[in-house]
């Protein structure tokens, strides 16, 4: 129900449900289906507020409200009022003061008084319609500012015409009624075909503005509140003129007027035209005349800058082939100074820049040699057998300093087999990449990336060289590869360098059939792209066997699928993506390395390859290294392969607990390059003998959480007796109260080394961490806080075992 406060509820014959609603009017209620319909006074009553509804034997409603007795007809819903001037006490009735005896006899109650009236007795009350009139029309005249009568015209004829400049009209009507009634209503209507919609008001003046031109239709009407609307209506018609812009013969004037305008302007334009050609044939006769003559002064010119050139050219080569043998006479003696052993490390650093700056001089001489060379045909390709991936390693290795130090990231994208050999020119090659690397790391800043990408597309090898750096100015991008070419752009001025550089790798790519090109954006980053054709070497029949499966090989004749000889494999599992890559990059040279970013991973590389070699870091996320070696050792199928714990934690603790597990290495970061091959090689020389040990103990169940706190005991007793030189296997099961053949059985068995193993590796690994720390100033005081009474014998073992002498990471 759309209203909540009712008053009065009345059923008629029909099951209909009627109900009187305080200031919303009466409301028609069907209870079966929901559905009810509200009438108002716009509907035809009096007033919005009903106290009461009875039924006479007519069928008619009867209804006091606020504003009369309202009589309602159920069947055609029309409304009559009855006032005080119809001899009512008054117009408002009490809201609880209704009454209908048995005999159909009302009593309504007013605030004046009571009525009482039987409707079948009550005498046809004379009900007389309004009459209604026009008394009055005008129009606004928006020029004059005044008001014109329109009145006798529109009585006349039925018409209203206003002008253009006519903004509205007012239309003023009048009720004559002959005797006072409480209220007039009068509803009008414009357009009947296109709104039918009534506007109802009090007011007798009707205005209307902002007519569309053309002819509109009004409508009039007038009732008494209450009552049915008045039979008869005013009609009148409202034409509206044109105004002059929009009358056709303005329209046909201005086309003419505008059709004459374009021709006159279209002969104007020709003939201009036609005297600007005579012009223009004169000064092209006067300019042809002197591009001839200055087209044999360019010629001239020309020859003799050729000439100029080549002396240029000449005396560049002649100065350089002058600068190479000091350069070289240079170069060496400072080599044989710095393999002297007794030299000061300052002065040793000083030498290694001095050469560095040497040989980078020696380099821009030679690059100038190769443009002379290149402008004379005469530079060759000295192409040999080369293996991509440790080339393209060593290279991205080499730059790894100069980029950590400017806080750059640099990144290899490797798709190709790792064993793949070619057929290039290795020189040339490393010139342009180095090239390419340098200009990339030169405007690059802090948190820039670096990327170096080689795949193959279409029978081509492609390295990519990606940064996102200053990236290359549009305007300079046409020239990048002229020689000498120097940007204009400001920023570029203080880091420019001679303009050698792109200009030769250009020359050198197309020598090798390839070409370098280059893709970038202003402040976003470039692409290099170094492509050549791939040839694959005369090494690949040893190494690489191409696919027999005549599909395959028609669809990939390049690559295929290779099979690769029985080599040494090694798994990297590094949660770090720059170091598992400069891992790889180090170990990829004599090993086919897998990697992994956890230890999740890498059991799953471990399931689907034979692995001869773990190197794994300790703190990763999933499943970290010592998760990852318990599994390991657990599973009989790799409980054999030797483990290397590669991380950044120090502690003793750590390591103990590393060994505990199995782990057959220890190495801290930053590592050295040349101890972790030392380590890697060392372990999978002994691979083999252990491998038969552990052959011999596959029967039995290896399980590292057996006697878990018996290995602690001994990790304890080993590390209090560590400074002790007499304490060895044998004081060892002493403590342990346990024989010495059982020691031996348990610890090799849990552990995969023999007691004396274990007890060297811990003083060793208990030794690094002393001298990394700088606990003691000198060799000897390491050796005897260790047990090692004699500290040349304690040197050469930790040589062997780390790859350095204690001396050297002592005092480097």
């Amino acid at each position: 129900m759309p209203y909540q406060e009712i008053r009065y509820i009345h059923q008629d014959k029909d099951g209909l449900f009627w109900l009187a609603a305080n200031g919303l009017g009466l409301i028609r209620w069907n209870r079966a289906t929901g559905e009810y319909r509200v009438f108002t006074p716009k509907d035809g009553l009096s007033h919005h507020t009903i106290h009461a509804i009875y039924e006479d034997q007519s069928g008619y409603f009867w209804m006091p409200s606020n504003q009369g007795l309202i009589r309602f007809n159920t069947k055609n819903y029309t409304t009559r009022t009855f006032y005080k001037q119809d001899g009512l006490p008054s117009d408002e009735f009490n809201y609880l003061a209704h009454f209908q005896d048995q005999d159909g006899l009302f009593y309504f109650g007013t605030v004046d008084g009571l009525v009482s009236f039987h409707p079948n007795k009550l005498r046809n009350t004379f009900y007389e319609q309004p009459r209604l009139c026009l008394v009055a029309a005008s129009n606004f005249d928006g020029i004059t500012r005044n008001y014109t009568n329109e009145l006798q015209g529109a009585i006349k004829n039925k018409t209203i015409v206003l002008k253009p400049h006519q903004k509205f009209t007012t239309l003023e009507v009048s009720a004559l009624i002959y005797k006072e009634l409480p209220n007039v209503e009068y509803g009008w209507m414009l357009d009947e075909m296109k709104s039918g919609d009534w506007v109802i008001q009090k007011e007798n003046i009707i205005r209307l503005d902002n007519l569309s031109y053309g002819e509109h239709q009004i409508k009039i009407k007038v009732r008494i509140v209450g009552n049915e609307w008045s039979n008869k209506t005013i009609d009148l018609k409202l034409i509206v003129e044109r105004p002059i812009y929009l009358r056709w013969w303005f329209i046909m004037a201005a086309i003419l007027l505008v059709i004459g305008l374009v021709i006159n302007l279209f002969r104007m334009r020709i003939h201009y035209l036609r005297t600007r050609q005579k012009v223009l044939e004169r000064e092209i006769a006067k300019r042809t005349l002197q591009i001839h003559q200055d087209k044999r002064t360019i010629e001239e010119q020309a020859a003799a800058l050729k000439s100029l050139d080549e002396l240029k050219s000449n005396f560049f080569t002649n100065v350089t082939h002058e600068l190479k043998t000091p350069l070289t006479l240079l170069i060496a003696p400072l080599q044989e100074i710095l393999s002297t052993k007794e030299i000061n490390p300052f002065v040793k650093s000083k030498i290694k820049y001095a050469i560095q700056n040497a040989e980078q001089l020696l380099q821009l001489t030679e690059e100038i040699l190769d443009l002379s060379k290149l402008e004379q045909h005469k530079l060759e390709l000295l192409e040999k057998d080369v293996a991509l991936f440790p080339f393209l390693s060593r290279i991205i290795t080499a730059y790894q300093p100069y980029a950590q130090l400017k806080n750059i990231d640099l990144q290899f994208e490797y798709t190709l087999p790792h064993q793949l050999i070619l057929l290039i020119d290795e020189g040339k090659c490393q010139k342009i990449i180095n090239n390419l690397f340098s200009n990339a790391l030169k405007f690059c800043t802090t948190g820039n990336t670096v990327t170096l990408r080689a795949e193959v597309k279409e029978q081509y090898i492609q390295l990519q060289v990606i940064d996102d750096g200053i990236g290359i100015h549009q305007e300079d991008i046409p020239f990048i590869f002229q020689r000498y070419f120097q940007s204009k752009q400001p920023s570029r001025n203080l880091k420019g360098g001679t303009g050698i550089g792109l200009a030769l790798s250009k020359e050198y790519a197309h020598l090798m059939q390839g070409d370098l090109t280059v893709e970038s954006e202003w402040k976003k980053g470039s692409l290099f792209t170094f492509s050549f054709p791939m040839k694959l070497g005369r090494a690949n029949e040893k190494l690489i066997k191409l696919p027999t499966n005549q599909h395959t090989q028609e669809n990939n004749t390049a690559l295929g699928t290779f099979k690769y000889e029985q080599i040494q494999t090694i798994l990297v599992v590094e949660d770090s993506f720059d170091m598992l890559t400069y891992i790889k990059s180090v170990l990829a040279e004599k090993y086919q390395v897998f990697q992994a970013s956890n230890g999740k991973i890498a059991i799953q590389v471990l399931e689907e390859h034979s692995i001869d070699l773990v190197i794994s870091d300790m703190m990763m996320p999933e499943m970290d290294g010592l998760q990852l070696l318990d599994a390991l050792r657990l599973n009989r199928k790799w409980s054999r392969i030797p483990f290397i714990m590669l991380t950044a934690r120090t502690e003793l603790a750590d390591k103990l607990q590393a060994l505990r597990l199995g782990v057959d290495d220890y190495l801290n970061k930053p590592f050295i390059v040349e101890e972790l091959l030392a380590r890697v090689h060392n372990l999978l020389e002994h691979a083999s003998s252990r491998k038969i040990y552990m052959h011999e103990k596959v029967e039995e169940q290896i399980t590292v959480s057996f006697n878990d706190i018996w290995l602690r005991q001994l990790e304890t007793v080993v590390l209090t007796k560590l400074s002790d030189s007499k304490f060895d296997v044998k004081k060892m099961a002493e403590e342990m109260n346990i024989s010495e053949r059982n020691l031996r059985d348990k610890v090799k068995t849990y552990t995969g080394i023999s007691p004396a193993h274990y007890l060297k590796e811990a003083r060793l690994s208990s030794a690094r961490q002393l001298i990394e720390t700088k606990t003691y100033h000198t060799v000897a005081e390491v050796a005897h806080a260790v047990g090692f009474e004699n500290p040349s014998y304690f040197s050469r073992i930790f040589k062997e075992r780390f790859g350095r002498l204690p001396s050297d990471i002592l005092f480097p």
